[in-house]
């Protein structure tokens, strides 16, 4: 029903009211003026509530709007500012604009002059220059740009520069000719260069903490042995002998220096770089050698320091390596001295010291079955060579043999 006919029955019951007397003619009047004005004040209200709801309409559309002008100002401002990866391509960008700009004036220089009118001094200057302006662009990549790999390949650069100029010191004698490439002291300069290379390549492996610093500093350090070795003047074997103990104290420095923090770097790089200079060394003193009780001493020693890598590396397979070179340093020994004539007892000594390795090792349980097996198979090939070479050759009775035999059984069942 409609206001109109709301107040049509209102007005119509109203008077059936009066009419009937149940209400004066003032309370009729009066209920009528009170329903009037209640009409009036319902509307008033209406009009106020469509009002507000108009005015809060507006409100969350204004609200609405201020968000969209944030993000179109911010999207604005964010145009201006550069992201970090765009800041990094910057200064890539400016870094590599300025080496092309050094090349060019470096090529200006060289096409504009002549490199053998320069005098030695000014051309191991400017090799010294070149590392330390290489030093200079890494540390402004580094703190100035933020670019850390620019900067590290900077550093490589500057460090491989070093080992050029002292090699340009001695090529243009700026030492005299005893310090010169060909002169008496040229191993004497080299091993100095290499004392004074250590600590810059030591301070920038821990600087950057990097692994290739790390192998700098032990290809320099393997350099100083070798450089002190060559101007001694020792021999061929006497120097592998030499590099062989080498290896020896690195191993020795590992132990030492395995559970101190500061290292650690250092030492998890030593278990892949000691593998490598070790078998360079065994190859070279096997080819060129010339006495074999020297060689035997240097081969019996790197195959007790395969043995130690087998620890430090985790590689069983190095075991191989031991044992034969164990067998051949015995062999050189054995038949190039004095103890040739009771060479099939020492060798059955031999094939049973295998039987002790375990003995001398932290996890024997494991060792014991592989070395077992290395002392039959020893025992076997020296069983084969007394044989062939030395019965054949009517230079042992065959009852020789049988004792030999005999020997390496006796040490067998008293291992067991």
């Amino acid at each position: 029903m409609s206001d109109s006919d709301n107040r049509e029955l209102f007005v119509k019951q109203l008077s059936s009211l009066k009419d009937g007397e149940y209400i004066s003619h003032d309370h009729y009047r009066i209920t009528i003026d009170a329903f009037e004005k209640f009409k009036l004040d319902q509307e008033a209200i209406k009009e106020n509530v469509l009002a507000a709801s108009a005015v809060s309409i507006h409100v969350a559309e204004v609200k609405a709007e201020i968000p969209k002008q944030a993000e179109e100002n911010e999207r604005r401002i964010t145009k201006k500012r550069l992201s970090p990866e765009e800041i990094r391509e910057r200064n890539i960008s400016w870094l590599l604009n300025i080496g092309v700009l050094m090349l060019l004036i470096g090529g200006i220089y060289i096409a504009t002059s002549n490199w053998s009118t320069m005098s030695n001094v000014m051309k191991s200057g400017c090799i010294a220059l070149i590392s330390v302006l290489f030093y200079g662009i890494a540390i402004f990549a580094d703190k100035v740009l933020k670019i850390k790999k620019t900067s590290f390949a900077f550093y490589v650069l500057a460090s491989l520069f070093l080992p050029i100029l002292i090699l340009s010191i001695a090529w243009f004698e700026l030492l005299g000719t005893y310090f010169s490439f060909y002169g008496q002291g040229r191993f004497l300069l080299g091993a100095l260069g290499s004392i004074c290379l250590l600590p810059v390549y030591f301070l920038l492996a821990k600087k950057l903490n990097s692994r290739l610093f790390a192998w700098f500093v032990f290809i320099t350090m393997t350099f100083l042995a070798g450089y002190t070795l060559a101007f001694v003047r020792f021999t061929n074997d006497l120097f592998y002998l030499g590099m062989t103990f080498f290896s020896f104290l690195y191993v020795m420095g590992y132990h030492w220096l395995r559970k101190k923090k500061q290292f650690l770097l250092f030492i998890e790089q030593f278990k892949h770089f000691v593998q490598i200079q070790l078998i360079f060394t065994t190859v070279f003193m096997t080819l060129f050698f010339e006495d074999h009780v020297i060689h035997s001493a240097s081969i019996i020693m790197a195959a007790c320091l395969f043995l130690a890598i087998v620890f430090i590396s985790g590689n069983k397979e190095y075991h191989f390596a031991f044992s034969l070179l164990i067998v051949y340093g015995a062999y050189q020994l054995i038949e190039h001295s004095f103890l040739s004539s009771v060479s099939p007892i020492l060798y059955c000594f031999v094939a049973i010291s295998f039987l002790a390795v375990p003995k001398l090792l932290v996890n024997k349980g494991s060792w014991e079955e592989v070395f077992q097996l290395t002392s039959a198979a020893a025992a076997i090939i020296a069983f084969i060579y007394i044989s062939v070479e030395k019965i054949l050759a009517n230079l042992m009775e065959p009852s020789y043999a049988l004792l030999v035999a005999f020997i390496f059984l006796a040490g067998q069942f008293l291992y067991l």
